[in-house]
């Protein structure tokens, strides 16, 4: 997926900000229809790590906590697109 932002983000896993959804081109968190070769799944996975960003940065979340639930996210989504 390719962000359209400003900012420069690459709405890629390591994204650390969920203000980069709705200016995400298609996307389907932008009401788009979403990036064609990401699947339901995987477009969770994403939106669930930028959820766990944006706790971590509202203190809701311990840092070794969030490195942890964070890496086993993007792990997941690794598995998922390299099918």
């Amino acid at each position: 997926m390719i962000c359209s932002s400003q900012a420069g983000c690459s709405c890629s896993t390591t994204c650390k900000s969920r203000a980069w959804l709705p200016r995400c081109r298609g996307s389907a968190a932008a009401g788009g229809r979403g990036d064609p070769q990401l699947s339901t799944r995987e477009e969770a996975l994403i939106a669930d790590i930028a959820a766990l960003d944006e706790a971590y940065e509202n203190g809701e979340l311990e840092e070794e906590d969030y490195q942890n639930r964070r890496e086993a996210l993007k792990n997941a989504l690794r598995q998922r697109m390299s099918r």
